[in-house]
């Protein structure tokens, strides 16, 4: 697997993680089979550039995003957070230095 196809997977795994999807769902959201979002995780696919915008979409990330190794030091994903809102409910977040721009 090459580098470049290794970070995409490695990244769409740890966002997807990070959205709380499994890969059902973001197959579902995607409208492709759950073992094309298996094989891109390991990296043994290539996805197509619509399967790329729709990643991006699904995980609310800039297409670039999906390749880049770090942002700023940090890999941006990790930095996200969990807020308490004020009707009870834990919501994921960014601190505001670290928010993806669009």
């Amino acid at each position: 697997m090459g580098e470049i196809l290794a970070t995409l997977a490695k990244n769409i795994k740890a966002l997807r993680y990070s959205s709380r999807l499994s890969q059902e769902d973001l197959a579902d959201r995607l409208g492709v089979a759950v073992q094309t979002i298996s094989a891109i995780e390991r990296g043994v696919r290539k996805p197509s550039l619509d399967t790329l915008l729709g990643l991006a979409r699904a995980l609310d990330v800039r297409v670039v995003d999906l390749f880049s190794e770090k942002v700023e030091g940090e890999a941006w994903f990790v930095n996200r957070f969990l807020v308490r809102g004020s009707d009870g409910l834990w919501y994921d977040t960014y601190p505001s230095s670290d928010t993806p721009k669009e």
